[in-house]
């Protein structure tokens, strides 16, 4: 499922990404294939704060 509450003016195109995900989530769903990547690595790694702070997030 996606949820979008108090969504903020500008954020259309990360909604319908994130909605073209789950249609390819569920298109799998009976099958061995699955969604292992929605960002490369090296995009997230190139924005060292946000990097940062999902390392620290998650630790």
């Amino acid at each position: 499922y996606v949820v979008c509450k108090s969504l903020k003016p500008g954020t259309d195109a990360v909604r319908e990404y994130m909605f073209n995900i789950n249609l390819k989530l569920n298109q799998f769903r009976h099958s061995d294939r699955d969604v292992t990547e929605v960002v490369p690595l090296d995009i997230i790694k190139g924005d060292t704060d946000f990097f940062q702070y999902m390392i620290n997030s998650n630790e």
